[in-house]
């Protein structure tokens, strides 16, 4: 039974289940100040929670961690798991993959002031009244968790 897959223009493709490269994918969910941190897809222009296909032996949790140490320089505390999804893909080279995909809130360390990106990197600020599902690549749902979970916390 084949399933389908989505490219990153959201067209479907199907594809049997021999052929689809299961993976798990941690992204993170990062609210301050009535805005979010994304990233832009680079083919699209789309938004998305900035994360990535996790690759070794780190848990997501620290593999989330290292991966906004590496963009931002801060080792941000984990805030919960907001959201779960499971995703079937085409990757840029035709490859069907289906991500297992973690989502964690994530905040600045109590001892830093502000979380500083720099204008034109691969993370941006993004006000949370300007993006709705049409803005966003994929992690809208997950987006909605985390406004709130910040909502009830």
């Amino acid at each position: 039974m084949p399933i389908i897959c989505y490219d990153v223009y959201g067209n479907a493709v199907s594809v049997g289940r021999s052929d689809i490269a299961f993976e798990p994918a941690v992204y993170g969910i990062f609210i301050e100040n009535e805005r979010v941190l994304l990233a832009r897809h680079p083919v699209t222009g789309l938004w998305h929670p900035p994360g990535e296909i996790l690759t070794g032996s780190l848990r997501p949790e620290q593999a989330i961690r290292r991966y906004f140490q590496r963009q931002l320089r801060i080792l941000p505390e984990l805030d919960g798991l907001l959201w779960l999804e499971e995703r079937y893909v085409m990757d840029e080279q035709g490859q069907a993959r289906g991500l297992s995909v973690l989502y964690y809130g994530l905040k600045r360390p109590f001892d830093t002031k502000s979380v500083a990106v720099k204008t034109g990197a691969l993370l941006q600020w993004v006000s949370l009244a300007e993006v709705d599902r049409t803005h966003m690549q994929f992690g809208y749902d997950a987006l909605q968790a985390g406004k709130l979970h910040q909502q009830l916390s």
